[in-house]
């Protein structure tokens, strides 16, 4: 039996999503001062490759699955700065900005890298008002001519 694309990514997005207090009763409960404790760095970055997640914030979670990079960071910028930062950012790296979604309290991006792969964004606002959460996820580019399972 062969999983959809989509399928492999459910167990790489709950990962992040309890990874990050992403919408649990218990994180509902944390006090305000347990939600604006310092990052805990990531202790292994690589698997971002050249995506420059750190110049924004601490990296905290890197995880690679078959063809996709997920990772969160924790930013001391605001959305509202934060979100043409980046898009500066990845464009002077080479990144081409697809479009992207600004709402002040949270907001959505889109690119793709030099080598096509695709990258999105997830930014939100943590119940720290100096914290915003990054979340990014790459889908590595398929090479040239091959289909879903890497083969021609």
């Amino acid at each position: 039996m062969r999983l959809s694309a989509a399928s492999k990514l459910v167990p790489l997005i709950a990962i992040l999503l309890s990874a990050c207090g992403g919408g649990g009763g218990e994180n509902e409960a944390r006090t305000q001062a347990e939600a604006c404790v310092a990052p805990t760095p990531a202790v292994d970055i690589s698997g971002l490759g050249d995506l420059p997640l750190s110049l924004w914030g601490t990296v905290t979670l890197v995880e690679t699955r078959k063809g996709f990079v997920g990772a969160q960071a924790i930013s001391e910028i605001q959305i509202v700065e934060l979100f043409p930062e980046m898009v500066r950012d990845l464009g002077d790296a080479g990144y081409s900005y697809l479009g992207g979604e600004n709402e002040g309290f949270e907001a959505e991006l889109a690119f793709t890298t030099p080598e096509k792969n695709f990258v999105s964004f997830a930014l939100r606002e943590t119940d720290c008002d100096e914290q915003v959460l990054i979340r990014a996820l790459v889908e590595k580019a398929r090479p040239e001519g091959k289909g879903k399972d890497g083969t021609g």
